[in-house]
């Protein structure tokens, strides 16, 4: 199994899709914060309805990727409760039988999977300079990878619903 861990609601979609849709029953995607950045279209709704939102859009991609389980931590900052994540990705990894991380890059994130044991770890998200391991999407997980697009409504910016990229890079962590 592989065990996606990403910061925001809408990032993993554009750089992991592609990869996802070669296998889609071997992924967990776990979202650890309750996004509720504004919607970019509807800036005045409210923060639950924000929140709403973007739960069905998560459905939505994960019924069209054919993903088994999309999890959201709900946790309003990254810093909220460190040793709570630690454990919480512990237990999914363990319990989960996960053999391969692909986590959002950040400097918290990439701390807590240096402690935690598994075969593979990829930080994604990543300057491309420093990217290590890439693949390359063929036209037709192109133009899928484009369609997923439509299905966020509650995308807070264009760069959370521009989902063309041919290539998905990712830097292998040690």
């Amino acid at each position: 199994m592989k065990l996606i861990v990403a910061i925001d609601n809408y990032t993993w979609i554009n750089h992991l899709s592609g990869i996802i849709m070669r296998n889609p029953s071997e992924f967990v995607v776990m979202v650890v914060l309750k996004d509720v950045r504004p919607v970019l279209k509807y800036p005045r709704l409210c923060e639950e309805a924000v929140y709403a939102q973007r739960r069905n859009d998560l459905f939505q991609i994960g019924k069209q990727l054919h993903i088994n389980k999309i999890i959201n931590l709900g946790y309003t900052n990254l810093y909220e409760n460190p040793e709570r994540l630690i454990v919480q990705l512990q237990l999914q990894t363990m319990i989960g039988g996960i053999d391969t991380v692909y986590f959002q890059y950040n400097n918290i994130l990439n701390s807590i999977f240096k402690k935690i044991n598994v075969r593979e770890k990829y930080s994604f998200d990543v300057d491309l300079v420093k990217a290590t391991d890439k693949i390359v999407l063929s036209d037709n997980e192109i133009t899928k990878k484009s369609e997923l697009a439509t299905l966020l409504v509650g995308a807070a910016s264009v760069s959370d619903v521009n989902h063309s990229s041919d290539i998905e890079y990712f830097i292998k962590v040690m």
